[in-house]
């Protein structure tokens, strides 16, 4: 099985690439890591620990082009890559970029696919809005409110929205 990632730098993408990694029948794992040093510096640990198992692209999210490059020849795309609170409410348009820009990136590139990869989008619960002790739980289909000034929440939403009307063969959207 062959299959792309978006997010492995962040708590839950490191964790899903380890897991993945433990199936018995992988063949490889493509990753799209921005060149930040830190990342550079763990592109050299994954090398080292998966070797021929893993093929790591540099580059943004929202790069058409390497995008395509990423989920050409795969099974799966699994996207996790998202910028969170508060770098998101810092800086909204980073965000933006990787929330939104680089959802749409990934789709578009699916969608030249033939046969597509399967596709799993990570999305959040923030695009409910603001829970307090009141209204703790929130429930399917509960409406979507996103909050007026989460930035995350409004590009994860329009990240969703892309996804539902992108008519790719397969996918899941999962909110954590």
């Amino acid at each position: 099985m062959r299959i792309a990632m978006t997010g492995v730098s962040g708590n839950m993408g490191t964790e899903v690439l380890k897991q993945t990694f433990e199936l018995p029948n992988i063949e490889l794992i493509r990753i799209i890591l921005s060149d930040k040093r830190r990342n550079i510096s763990l592109a050299k640990k994954l090398k080292k620990q998966y070797a021929e198992k893993i093929d790591i692209i540099f580059g943004s999210i929202d790069n058409q082009d390497l995008c395509d490059k990423l989920v050409t020849n795969v099974d799966y795309v699994i996207h996790m890559a998202a910028v969170i609170p508060p770098l998101s409410d810092n800086y909204p348009e980073k965000s933006f970029i990787s929330n939104r820009l680089g959802t749409v990136a990934i789709v578009n590139a699916i969608k030249k696919q033939v046969p597509q990869p399967k596709f799993i989008h990570i999305s959040t619960i923030a695009i409910y809005g603001h829970r307090d002790e009141k209204h703790p739980w929130g429930r399917v289909g509960d409406p979507l409110l996103v909050s007026p000034f989460d930035f995350y929440a409004k590009d994860k939403l329009y990240g969703e929205r892309y996804v539902l009307e992108a008519n790719l063969d397969d996918w899941l959207i999962l909110r954590q």
